[in-house]
């Protein structure tokens, strides 16, 4: 089958997804907290537009989310709200440093 036919019956997209990571540093505290703080992100991240994927890997003293959504606009457009920002201010008050934010190419 052609590229073209795989792109007209919706097979092949043109667009990539745009994925972030975002590296915490955290007290204890912050640690013992991040997976109930995790739910509630998770909760309103999935209903989001553009919303793709969420993971975290919480087997490192450090642990890192992988988020995904359909275009760069779409996450910038979450990260704008207002729920968003009230729970990162949630988990700040656990930081020792800040976060480290990776784009991630694929």
């Amino acid at each position: 089958m052609s590229t073209d036919a795989y792109k007209s019956r919706g097979l092949m997209t043109q667009e990539k997804i745009f994925k972030i990571q975002v590296k915490y540093f955290l007290n204890i505290e912050g640690l013992s907290y991040f997976p109930t703080w995790y739910q509630e992100v998770l909760q309103e991240v999935k209903q989001q537009d553009g919303f793709m994927e969420i993971t975290y890997d919480s087997l490192k003293s450090n642990p890192i989310i992988s988020l995904s959504f359909s275009r760069e606009e779409k996450l910038e457009l979450w990260a704008s709200t207002k729920r968003h920002d009230e729970l990162f201010e949630k988990i700040e008050a656990y930081f020792i440093q800040p976060v480290e934010v990776e784009i991630i190419e694929n």
